[in-house]
């Protein structure tokens, strides 16, 4: 599935300048009109997700959906129709997740998960199956952001950003791969990382970054 995004773009007012080419199409002649964007809210965004894709049907797992990203995404996914299983280190996040999805009319489920760890990450897979029944696609937003400057950071903080980030990428991407395989219909996994990965954009975040480069 295409994740969308929800934000909401400020309009510039000025016209675009347009004349026709060959075949009588309207093309561009003011770059800077060009660029002129629309206000685009969440109720517009809602109605469009089904214009765009009917998930009816599929069941779709996404880690890290207690908040942010995560959350964002579980909340498109159940508005295109799918099953969302809504998973999170921490239950209570995933519950109001799964409760504001239910509560607007989607189908989801809460599931406790540690990335990091492999029987929980296994656990999470066979939890999807069990309630709906298959799997179609992940979207894997999980991951940890502490900030430790390099000179200071321990052994032990570098390597539980990794177990999470790194390590539990691996985890949530070959249990999925495992499931849809034994299901036999295939699926699609979409893996959030960040722009950490490419250059620094934040003081004391080697390790974040270097995680994500990982991705």
């Amino acid at each position: 599935p295409q994740v969308l995004s929800s934000a909401v773009v400020t309009p510039r007012l000025r016209a675009a300048s347009t004349r026709p080419d060959r075949s009588g199409n309207s093309i561009v002649t003011d770059p800077a009109a060009s660029s002129q964007t629309s206000r685009v809210r969440g109720p517009i965004m809602a109605a469009s997700i089904t214009s765009l894709f009917d998930l009816t049907g599929t069941v779709s797992v996404v880690t890290g959906a207690g908040r942010g990203i995560g959350k964002a995404a579980a909340e498109l996914l159940a508005r295109a129709g799918a099953s969302v299983v809504v998973s999170d280190i921490d239950q209570a996040t995933a519950t109001g997740t799964t409760e504001g999805i239910v509560a607007a009319g989607g189908i989801a489920a809460a599931v406790r998960s540690d990335i990091a760890d492999e029987a929980s990450v296994k656990a999470l897979y066979a939890a999807a199956v069990a309630k709906f029944g298959r799997l179609d696609s992940v979207v894997h937003s999980a991951a940890i952001f502490p900030k430790y400057a390099l000179l200071d950071i321990t052994v032990e903080q570098w390597d539980r950003i990794h177990a999470v980030n790194l390590r539990g990428t691996m985890l949530v991407m070959r249990e999925a791969i495992r499931v849809m395989q034994g299901l036999g219909n295939g699926g699609s996994i979409v893996n959030i990382s960040s722009v950490s990965g490419e250059r620094e954009l934040v003081f004391h975040n080697a390790a974040y970054g270097a995680s994500k480069a990982g991705m």
